[in-house]
């Protein structure tokens, strides 16, 4: 279990792209150590540990194959923030493009226009919130969330080795953040709708009621800040805890019954443009469209509680 923990811990420090091989590689190098001093035989933890030490803090051990060391974001934190922000601005450079074509259709702007207005809102959502990622995960470092490496570090800060079921998929929980924040850009900065081009004009045709809406969009905005939170916590932290799978269940609940009251609730929805521009057929479908879309959300957020449950008190 000590070289399970200690491959652990070290993975912590690397890309995920290079974590298994290298892991592989530096346990191979371990059970070669334990060969030469002691032959072959049951290791025992006393021999297993004079052999860790011998190699060295797990933190070293990654950076001697990154090359150099990391001081302003801790090394174990800056695959996570690479991966973080990368996703991140992806997610915001696509919702501006899609806005931006859409509103330059909807307004018959000329081409330059719209590429001026895409290349100078794309920099500075960027750079901003490339920004605020950064000072995010320096403040992490700055507050202990990284401990801090000394000269002799100890068997006893390592990780404890958590089997693969329980951990946290970085590069789902980055995708999650990204595309959280790029439905925020359109709820906070985008008329929600459907868009007809007709001849020569495109036409909006608003579903949302401006006025009732409105008054549920803080509360959209509030679940989705929790959400993008809670994501940032399980990337750092690399695994599920009880706290964290009660908080995601909570939010999953709230997120479908906002979604349900959005569709089912009065005055959020009104479908009398549509219908008086085409027709209540049309009307029908959406209708059904939304519905079979709050019980398809309903049927995967019972998966999710169902897992959360499992793990928590039917597993154990």
């Amino acid at each position: 279990m000590l070289i399970k923990n200690y491959i652990y811990t070290l993975g912590k420090y690397l890309p995920e792209k290079n974590r298994a091989d290298i892991g592989k590689e530096v346990e191979a190098t371990i059970y070669e150590q334990l060969l030469v001093k002691y032959g072959e035989k049951d290791y025992s933890n006393e021999e297993i540990t004079e052999v860790l030490y011998e190699i060295g803090s797990p933190r070293v051990v990654a950076e001697a194959y990154l090359g150099k060391p990391h001081t302003i974001i801790s090394s174990e934190l800056i695959p996570i923030y690479f991966m973080v922000s990368k996703i991140t601005l992806i997610a915001i450079i696509i919702s501006l493009m899609v806005t931006g074509i859409i509103e330059t259709v909807q307004a018959d702007l000329p081409t330059i226009a719209f590429i001026i207005d895409f290349i100078a809102g794309s920099v500075n959502a960027c750079l901003s919130t490339f920004g605020v990622i950064t000072l995010i995960f320096i403040l992490i470092s700055r507050k202990g969330v990284s401990v801090p490496e000394t000269d002799e570090w100890q068997i006893s800060s390592l990780s404890k080795f958590v089997p693969a079921e329980h951990r946290i998929s970085i590069v789902e929980k980055a995708f999650e953040i990204g595309f959280t924040i790029m439905a925020l850009i359109w709820l906070n900065y985008f008329t929600a709708g459907l868009y007809m081009k007709t001849g020569a004009q495109t036409r909006t045709l608003e579903l949302f009621n401006t006025s009732e809406f409105a008054n549920i969009i803080p509360i959209i905005n509030t679940l989705w800040g929790l959400s993008i939170a809670l994501s940032l916590y399980l990337i750092i932290r690399g695994t599920w805890d009880r706290k964290s799978r009660i908080a995601d269940s909570v939010l999953s609940l709230a997120g479908l019954a906002v979604f349900a009251l959005v569709v089912f609730g009065k005055g959020y929805i009104d479908f009398s443009v549509v219908q008086n521009l085409l027709n209540s057929e049309i009307v029908t479908v959406l209708k059904s469209i939304l519905s079979i879309s709050v019980v398809v959300t309903a049927f995967f957020t019972g998966l999710t509680l169902w897992k959360h449950a499992k793990a928590e008190f039917i597993s154990k």
